[in-house]
């Protein structure tokens, strides 16, 4: 019994080599601009679309263990880059389309090797890109997962965010001559920089996904790990398709597991209701109308008269 589980394991690994080394022959095929249009006949497709620090990437995992399922977290090209040029009005819709189309022109390939018939794409880099998203895939499935700003930005300070040693592209205020930070970016400090950054990034998702045609749905980060009963997660794999059942076996078999928690910073900040009154004055200037899109928020200090006009 131990040795026919053992040469199980040993096949599985070699499986899993083999798709990878495709995988990466595929992606060196596409740079070279030499993989044709993809067939994406009897292939569904769901995208997951988030401003970061909401579990995309256990959620990929998760749904990844269910049999028929390819879901892959931010593949490369990864189209962060673009959705931040796109973003500042630098490519036509219809450029878009076509980059978008091209990025992924090895998916169905990778989905059909993996014996799958349904593509889930789990890409917080996408948050610009929704518009563009649905024109290329009309039928797709979209979620919308947000997460309250006040942990989203405790989550962020726990990082490298807008520091010296920060060297991956990011939104900044200076990128949108019409922003009203536009001209305040550089006297902000740390942890405005990460409420503005919520509130920017999931504005612009926020404002496609009411836009954009059915299907999709929003759930929320706390519904998903934080609620108990796990409900947020039973909904969104509902809407895809997946049964309950195979969602409790996932639980069950992946536990409390959480992927790409934080790592150790030195500005790690305490829990909201924690912060002092100058972080939650600075919270509600900058984030507190947005909140009020997702969640039955009460500004913690401010009313609303008084941000609108209040100044950094």
């Amino acid at each position: 019994m131990l040795k026919a589980q053992n040469n199980n394991d040993t096949h599985q690994k070699l499986l899993e080599t083999r798709l990878r080394q495709c995988a990466l022959f595929d992606r060196f095929m596409l740079k070279l601009g030499l993989v044709g249009k993809p067939d994406w006949n009897g292939i569904d497709t769901a995208f997951i679309v988030s401003t970061g620090r909401t579990g995309t990437k256990f959620l990929a995992r998760f749904i990844a263990g269910v049999a028929g399922f390819n879901a892959v977290h931010e593949p490369r090209p990864d189209l962060l880059k673009y959705a931040l040029t796109y973003a500042q009005g630098k490519h036509s819709f219809d450029n878009a389309t076509k980059f978008i189309e091209q990025s992924r022109r090895t998916a169905p390939a990778d989905t059909r090797r993996r014996a799958c018939s349904v593509y889930v794409e789990s890409n917080n880099r996408l948050f610009s890109l929704l518009k563009p998203l649905r024109a290329l895939f009309p039928n797709a499935k979209i979620i919308h997962i947000v997460r309250d700003g006040r942990s989203y930005v405790r989550s962020g300070m726990a990082r490298k965010w807008y520091t010296k040693r920060d060297y991956k592209k990011r939104e900044h205020a200076y990128m949108f001559p019409d922003d009203p930070y536009f001209d305040k970016w550089n006297s902000m400090t740390r942890f405005e920089k990460i409420c503005w950054r919520w509130q920017k990034k999931d504005g612009f998702i926020t404002r496609d996904f009411t836009e954009i045609a059915e299907p999709k749905i929003k759930v929320t980060f706390e519904d998903i790990f934080e609620d108990p009963d796990r409900k947020g997660l039973y909904k969104l794999a509902r809407f895809l398709g997946i049964t309950d059942e195979d969602v409790s076996a996932r639980i069950q078999m992946m536990g409390q597991e959480r992927v790409n928690t934080n790592k150790a910073f030195e500005d790690r900040i305490n829990a909201w209701p924690k912060w002092d009154d100058q972080l939650k004055k600075s919270f509600d200037r900058i984030a507190a109308e947005h909140m009020k899109q997702h969640y039955n928020y009460t500004p913690m200090s401010y009313t609303i008269s008084d941000m609108k006009h209040g100044h950094l």
